[in-house]
């Protein structure tokens, strides 16, 4: 019985990883955008791309101040509709964890409103969502991360990452070197 067991649960985990529950992003093809992988429960309901495009990174908060660095590159920038039922702070693990994996490095992060600051300008004086879209609504259970990945003679890497328990914005944005 065991063995059949054991056999069960491997062919489940094989039969999960290929339905992609288990992916890790991806690196570019060569011309092609570098890409991230939905975790498990994310949904795509918004994705554009442009190229040679403004992007205004948000690197820092304190109170009625949002920090940001300006980026022009590939832009890739994905809403997902969330429905894990995960706590937030597991389902940025699961994006920010193979990241680190492949080089990345955290430049900012935050947990909870009160260190990540407010999309709006209402509550605390400053906003994600004038300076760069992204609007996570009045949801207090806010996690953000942005990264930077630089390999010579490639295009150096920018990733944010900003989610609550329903939504996710996945920016990426690629600087030729």
């Amino acid at each position: 019985m065991r063995p059949m067991i054991c056999a069960l649960a491997a062919g489940l985990a094989i039969l999960a990883h290929a339905a992609g529950l288990f992916a890790e992003p991806a690196t570019a093809n060569a011309g092609s955008p570098f890409a991230i992988a939905p975790i498990a429960g994310a949904t795509a309901v918004d994705h554009q791309q442009g190229d040679q495009a403004a992007y205004r990174r948000i690197t820092g908060f304190k109170p009625k101040l949002i920090s940001y660095q300006d980026h022009t590159g590939r832009l890739t920038r994905t809403r997902y509709e969330l429905t894990s039922g995960q706590p937030p702070a597991a389902m940025i693990a699961a994006w920010r964890e193979p990241l680190l994996r492949q080089g990345f490095v955290i430049e900012w992060q935050c947990s909870r409103k009160a260190q990540c600051g407010s999309s709006a300008y209402h509550q605390l004086g400053a906003g994600y969502a004038p300076v760069n879209g992204i609007n996570l609504g009045i949801a207090g259970d806010v996690e953000y991360f942005t990264a930077r990945r630089t390999i010579e003679g490639q295009p150096t890497v920018y990733v944010a990452i900003a989610l609550n328990r329903s939504v996710a914005f996945v920016d990426v944005v690629e600087v030729a070197p």
